[in-house]
């Protein structure tokens, strides 16, 4: 992982337990969190509408009536902490 990430995100080991079935090797975490599909709406935190930037599968995104939503842990995390 990129330090200069780690030192930007600081995400608990607990978060980080939670997110195992992310299949993106915790690519929100890289690249400037680049992977990150950007939130338009936020449902108590719980639940996050995204504009996700890929197509890749992924375990914590579904899609409803035309909109994406996120409910990965680490996601999460990060935009109740840093709003992003």
């Amino acid at each position: 992982m990129n330090t200069n990430m780690e030192e930007k995100f600081i995400i608990s080991s607990d978060i980080k337990a939670a997110t195992k079935e992310c299949r993106k090797n915790f690519s929100c975490l890289t690249e400037n969190g680049k992977e990150m599909g950007k939130v338009v709406f936020c449902v108590d935190c719980r639940v996050l509408g995204i504009l996700c930037n890929s197509d890749e599968p992924c375990f914590y995104r579904y899609s409803v009536d035309e909109r994406t939503y996120c409910i990965c842990p680490m996601r999460k995390e990060i935009y109740a902490k840093y709003k992003l």
